[in-house]
C-alpha cells in the first residue's frame, strides 16, 4: 500500500507540470524537479515504514505520530511548492539552489529514516 501512495505522490506532484504559466522549464529542471520529488517520495516512504515499526517522528510540523495521510500530504504539498519555484521564480539560478538543496535535505532524511528502521530490526 505504501508503494502505491508513494507513486500517487510521484504522478500528482509531476502531473502539476501540465498547469500554470511560469517560465519554460529546461531540461536541467525538470531533472532537478525530478530528482526532488523521488528523494521526497523516498522520504515519505521511510517515514511511514519507519512509523509502522514504532520510531517516532522528528518534524515539529507532522507530531510525533502523524498518519500516512498526514505525511503523504505533506509531502504532495511540499513537493508541489518546489515545482512552484521552479516555474514561478524570476531567477532560474535561485529556483535551482533552492531545489536542489531540498533534494539533498530529501535524501538525507531518507538516509536517517533507513537507519532508523535497521536499528529498530536489529
Amino acid at each position: 500500500m505504501k508503494t502505491i501512495i508513494c507513486w500517487i505522490t510521484i504522478i500528482s506532484t509531476l502531473s502539476f507540470l501540465s498547469c500554470g504559466t511560469g517560465r519554460k522549464l529546461t531540461k536541467a529542471d525538470y531533472i532537478l524537479g525530478t530528482a526532488f520529488t523521488l528523494a521526497k517520495a523516498g522520504d515519505a516512504y521511510t517515514t511511514m515504514e519507519g512509523l509502522d515499526k514504532g520510531a517516532v517522528e522528528q518534524s515539529p510540523i507532522l507530531g510525533d505520530h502523524p498518519s500516512d495521510g498526514m505525511v503523504i500530504l505533506t509531502s504532495v504539498l511540499f513537493t508541489g511548492l518546489m515545482w512552484l519555484v521552479l516555474k514561478y521564480i524570476k531567477s532560474p539560478a535561485i529556483g535551482r539552489t533552492v531545489v536542489g538543496a531540498n533534494a539533498g535535505l530529501a535524501g538525507i532524511a531518507t538516509i536517517k529514516n533507513l537507519e532508523v528502521i535497521n536499528d529498530i530490526d536489529d
